[in-house]
């Protein structure tokens, strides 16, 4: 604990933790912007699913299930390149740098429910223009397709 307050080593975890969020807010934020350009693309395709009849429920949840395949794919291989990359690191520090203790590559749990909230983050970002396309949509369908 001590040694984790000190400022070169507290100092380089708080940079890390700044990191994370601003990593959980450009990767949110260009999540959403590619949503809503994907959505505003097949506008006129929307227009008539819902006047066909789909529900607003039927629209967001294909919508979503198509969507957040492509979330979770993304921030599947996030996550395993960092574990790749964290992964060398270690080693090569073993290997160069001999200590009376190896470094090991540890996962803690703050660490895992930081990507499970920036996984939450990126779900949220992904979702909210689904919804709201699909409520526009259906309040106000329009058989031309016009935005």
């Amino acid at each position: 604990a001590e040694a984790q307050s000190t400022p070169l080593l507290g100092g380089s975890q708080q940079v890390n933790l700044l990191g994370v969020v601003f990593a959980a807010a450009v990767a949110s934020f260009g999540m959403g912007l590619i949503v809503y350009t994907l959505l505003r693309s097949r506008w006129k395709e929307l227009n008539l699913m819902s006047v066909k009849g789909y529900s607003a429920r039927q629209l967001v949840m294909s919508l979503a299930i198509e969507n957040l395949g492509l979330a979770t794919l993304a921030t599947v291989l996030g996550v395993g390149s960092g574990i790749v990359y964290l992964m060398g690191e270690v080693q090569l520090f073993n290997k160069y740098i001999l200590t009376y203790t190896a470094w090991r590559f540890s996962f803690p749990l703050m660490s895992q429910l930081q990507l499970l909230a920036l996984y939450l983050v990126i779900v949220a970002a992904t979702l909210a223009p689904i919804v709201l396309i699909v409520r526009r949509i259906t309040e106000q369908p329009n058989v031309k397709g016009e935005a």
